[in-house]
């Protein structure tokens, strides 16, 4: 008796995928680079892919059209939560072949702006003695930049505001000179950012 031998198995369906928004490619994602992208990723369609053929990105599914099959791969939105996100994608073609890919990566804490440094406070003791206070009654101010800030961001401090510069990205910190106090009061310093994407 004739036999049909039906095709299964596994095909070459997917080649790699890539989390657009991880612009150094370490596998964490930093609240920064979450806020400046689009949580997308790309995926690159292996050698056996067609149009029709199915992808199913943490259960959505996508059918592969002409221009998919053009492009040689498919960009797609994930849902992106803070910790660590395990992505998961399958792949499916008529003859019921399949791939499956995985991704794996961490979204970081905030990390804006970090301790504020009286450069005025030679002795550390957080008092400002008379011989440490600038022309006017005035202290000298750093804020520690973290590595969600970017250059063109606007970081406050007690009203005052700045503009960071690459230099202040380079050296870790924004500095705020003669900032004006007056004598024998208790001063308390805040910092604020606005950051220059709009999406913030």
């Amino acid at each position: 008796f004739p036999v049909t031998i039906g095709i299964v198995g596994s095909a070459d369906l997917i080649a790699s995928t890539t989390l657009n928004d991880d612009k150094d490619s370490n596998g964490k994602l930093t609240q920064r680079e979450l806020l400046d992208g689009e949580s997308t990723i790309t995926i690159v369609l292996g050698a056996d892919a067609k149009e029709g053929d199915k992808i199913s990105v943490n259960g959505t599914q996508y059918i592969l059209s002409p221009n998919d099959i053009d492009a040689k791969e498919i960009t797609v939105p994930v849902e992106v939560i803070d910790g660590l996100n395990f992505i998961r994608i399958d792949a499916v073609n008529d003859k019921g072949q399949t791939d499956i890919d995985f991704k794996l990566f961490e979204v970081l804490a905030e990390d804006y702006l970090r301790d504020i440094q009286v450069v005025s406070d030679l002795d550390h003791n957080n008092v400002i003695a008379t011989d440490e206070l600038g022309i006017g009654n005035t202290i000298d101010v750093r804020v520690q930049l973290g590595i969600d800030v970017r250059e063109g961001d606007v970081v406050t401090l007690n009203g005052v505001d700045k503009t960071v510069q690459s230099i202040d990205i380079l050296q870790g910190y924004l500095e705020f000179n003669d900032l004006n106090v007056t004598l024998g009061e208790l001063a308390t310093l805040s910092a604020d950012i606005k950051t220059g994407t709009l999406k913030k």
